[in-house]
């Protein structure tokens, strides 16, 4: 891949980053603490999405947690719902020691939500979304999102985040549109992030597995490798899940040797044709794993 080497080196120095109050943060992490990224864990209990057909089953256990040892004052837990991040709910506020537990139930955040007056009024295609606002020793208010939607945790953080704790700094909870296999055959345009626009010439085509329920093949995933392989998935649509069993991707990428993806589960967005795969990957000579985002945008 272009510039592989060159990209894995500034993931490994950006994992290093988080917050900081200085406008050229240090990429080695201050002898005296000057920041904190909080992050959330979904335990194993957590519903994975919002069953429509009982809403009210729905419980939610979350850890809260901080990346480092470093000093603050508070923590808020927060729920954005449908997308409205200009109103940002605390379901549970002042938290000063973590790792915290929190539980929350439907009937929490319908009581939460002025949108909500009942289950019943939460519809496929929204979502809930958890993260966690930090407050300082100063005062001084880290949030996770902006009132316009956007990220405050650099890719860095997240990253990290994703390759040392397993974890995220956000926890999203869909609410799931009806499946149907059929929205996701037929042709992609490809977007990596180890690639330019310029090498975007080929785009992939995914045909249904007749092998594998709810399977699908994805074809020219990689244009610029030797010899790219179908590469074959499957939806989970009990854990709204894309499963990738262990495969050989392309034969050899610039004298590295073959490319492989491990056992992977990604996350579904059933009420989207488009396809985000944030894959891991190893090569024969260079080893791995590597984090790859890549985003299939369907035509």
């Amino acid at each position: 891949m272009k510039n592989i080497i060159k990209n894995i080196f500034v993931v490994a120095l950006g994992s290093l980053i988080l917050f900081s109050c200085d406008k050229e943060p240090d990429l080695r992490k201050p002898e005296t603490p000057i920041q904190c990224a909080a992050y959330v864990v979904a335990s194993v209990n957590t519903s994975p999405y919002v069953d429509l057909n009982d809403p009210d089953a729905v419980v939610l256990e979350f850890t809260v947690n901080t990346m480092y040892e470093d000093p603050f004052q508070s923590i808020d837990l927060v729920v954005v719902y449908a997308g409205d991040y200009a109103n940002q709910y605390i379901v549970e506020g002042g938290i000063t020691s973590v790792p915290h537990d929190v539980t929350v139930t439907m009937a929490d955040l319908v009581a939460l939500i002025p949108d909500l007056n009942s289950s019943a009024d939460v519809v496929a295609g929204d979502a809930f979304n958890f993260f966690a606002n930090v407050t300082l020793t100063d005062g001084t208010v880290l949030p996770a999102y902006s009132d316009e939607g956007v990220v405050r945790y650099s890719a860095s953080v997240i990253n990290s985040l994703n390759i040392v704790f397993n974890s995220t700094f956000a926890i999203n909870i869909p609410v799931p549109c009806a499946f149907d296999i059929n929205n996701y055959i037929g042709t992609y345009d490809f977007h990596d992030v180890f690639y330019s626009s310029e090498d975007l010439a080929s785009s992939v085509t995914i045909t249904e597995d007749p092998d594998v329920e709810n399977g699908i093949i994805v074809n020219g995933l990689w244009p610029l490798s030797c010899v790219a392989y179908p590469v074959k998935m499957r939806f989970d649509l009990t854990t709204l899940s894309i499963i990738i069993e262990e495969q050989i991707v392309t034969d050899a990428i610039w004298g590295a040797g073959y490319m492989m993806f491990p056992y992977m589960e990604l996350p579904l967005n059933t009420c989207s044709n488009d396809l985000y795969l944030d894959v891991d990957f190893s090569f024969e000579y260079w080893g791995g794993p590597y984090d790859n985002p890549i985003y299939l945008v369907k035509n």
